[in-house]
């Protein structure tokens, strides 16, 4: 019979019992970590999706409420329009400016009050690239015919990984009725 009774775990089985649980935690630890990095990246992705499509619907409103068709001023990188905008009951002017920095450009909206001549201006987006089109003729263009209206603007931004156009259309005919009246 054997002298000597098992019992215990020998130095061997501990060791090997603690690699698979350092190992485990390791493979936890490390999906953790990829998990919250990636959540980081989504949730900044939301953010920016959030903050383009407040632009945008904000650009469409501003747009659809042209006070004075005449005064729009258009270039391939600045618009300018007379509007009125929601909770103000006076005209104010929109200048929308894509400034050229080193590796981006940003779009700078300014708002001057008519009355007042109080003006101020901030940041909305930040990109590779950003135009503004007109719609005349049936085509969309960069620079408007100086003897034609526009029909419509559009805005298109460029990003890394994805192109948005995002056309407004004007109601040209419906405007310049009532200004008439």
């Amino acid at each position: 019979m054997n002298k000597f009774k098992k019992n215990g775990f020998t130095l061997i089985e501990i060791l090997i019992s603690l690699l698979l649980i350092l190992i485990t935690f390791l493979l936890v630890y490390r999906t953790y970590f990829t998990i919250q990095k990636n959540m980081k990246e989504v949730e900044k992705e939301v953010k920016n999706n959030e903050i383009l499509f407040n632009f945008l619907y904000s650009f469409k409103s501003e747009l659809e409420n042209i006070f004075n068709i005449e005064n729009l001023k258009f270039d391939k990188k600045e618009v300018t329009f007379t509007a009125f905008i929601q909770d103000i009951d006076f005209p104010v002017e929109i200048t929308y400016t894509v400034k050229n920095n080193e590796k981006e450009e940003v779009l700078i909206r300014t708002q001057k009050n008519l009355f007042s001549g109080y003006t101020y201006s901030f940041p909305v987006l930040t990109c590779e690239s950003i135009n503004f089109l007109v719609f005349q003729n049936e085509n969309w263009e960069y620079f408007i015919e100086s003897d034609k209206v526009a029909e419509g603007i559009a805005i298109e931004i460029i990003y890394p990984e994805k192109r948005i156009f995002y056309p407004v259309l004007l109601n040209i005919e419906k405007k310049i009725e009532n200004e008439k009246k």
